[in-house]
């Protein structure tokens, strides 16, 4: 299993977010950004090594990622005026 975190960052004021992870809810929050330090939610989940499709929920706003996670991964979502947009990296996010 492989480490596949999740960090709702800038935007998020409480709206619902749904997480899910090829189809499969795995969060159903109301986050809302600490804006300090600009994370509002970190959630990690286990995975299989391999490819996966990772989907942000807010309402009628969706972002969807493909995803090959053969390591540790970090997916970092933040929710613009129209737009979920989300960044994959190899190493954490920093954060203040």
């Amino acid at each position: 299993m492989t480490a596949l975190h999740v960090e709702l960052q800038d935007g998020w004021e409480g709206r619902p977010v749904e997480v899910r992870l090829d189809g499969s809810l795995l969060a159903d929050l109301r986050p809302r950004t600490r804006y300090q330090i600009g994370l509002a939610e970190a959630l990690e989940f286990e995975v299989e090594p391999g490819a996966h499709e990772l989907e942000i929920v807010a309402g009628d706003l969706v972002a969807r990622e493909e995803l090959t996670v053969d390591a540790e991964t970090w997916v970092g979502a933040s929710l613009a005026a129209d737009a979920i947009e989300l960044r994959v990296q190899s190493a954490p996010f920093p954060y203040m």
